[in-house]
């Protein structure tokens, strides 16, 4: 009779202990939301990457180079490297633009298919530290399960953006010169003129327009607000 009633009294802490605990939901949710976005990084990371390498192994890349220096009836530039240019039609208002070689844009190109790569690497190695340790195990007082490589990889990839940046903010792209001349056409005029032009880095503002006319184009009249 002592065992029996010794076994009814275990029975509603067992089950007690069996119960579902109050979090249980909140960590599964959480838990879902973060693979979901894993794997949504995982895929623009693989995608960006075949697009860089593709690019890259394109023949002839040119890139549209533009300055307000080319407006006003300009149809075409030349050098101080006796290189001449036809002068394009920009969507945006109040510039004119070349077509130059896409040096620049090929070095990003492989610099994003190596910082792509390298980043890949350092995640699966990541997530192999993160499954061989827990949370208590440690190294001189430091938690070992972190991300070490991801978060001190995208700081040092962001100094080097920031490196970059100034560099091409600063400096002419190759291909083009300080001195210009160039060749204006109006319609009432029975001959051109020539006009001897300075041209100027594009600086950090210059570089913004650049890179969001580059990104939004595709949003067509959304974006520069023409129709």
């Amino acid at each position: 009779m002592a065992q029996v009633d010794q076994v009814r009294l275990l029975r509603p802490a067992n089950c007690q202990a069996a119960a579902l605990h109050p979090d249980a939901v909140r960590y599964a949710f959480v838990a879902l939301i973060s693979f979901l976005f894993l794997i949504t990084l995982l895929v623009l990371q693989i995608w960006a990457l075949q697009a860089a390498a593709t690019g890259r192994r394109q023949e002839d890349l040119r890139v549209n180079w533009c300055s307000p220096a080319l407006q006003d009836f300009a149809v075409a530039v030349t050098t101080g490297n006796c290189e001449k240019f036809s002068v394009l039609d920009s969507s945006s208002k109040g510039i004119g633009c070349i077509s130059l070689p896409g040096d620049q844009q090929r070095d990003w190109l492989l610099g994003t298919v190596i910082a792509l790569s390298v980043a890949l690497i350092c995640q699966v190695l990541d997530t192999i530290l993160m499954l061989l340790t827990n949370s208590k195990t440690k190294w001189r007082a430091v938690k070992v399960q972190r991300p070490w490589l991801t978060m001190f990889g995208g700081v040092i990839m962001l100094v080097v953006l920031i490196v970059f940046g100034v560099f091409n903010a600063k400096d002419l792209p190759r291909g083009i010169t300080e001195t210009v001349w160039v060749y204006k056409m109006k319609p009432s005029w029975e001959m051109g003129k020539l006009c001897q032009t300075e041209i100027y880095p594009p600086g950090l503002r210059g570089v913004m327009i650049g890179y969001m006319d580059g990104l939004f184009e595709s949003w067509g009249s959304a974006y520069y607000g023409i129709r």
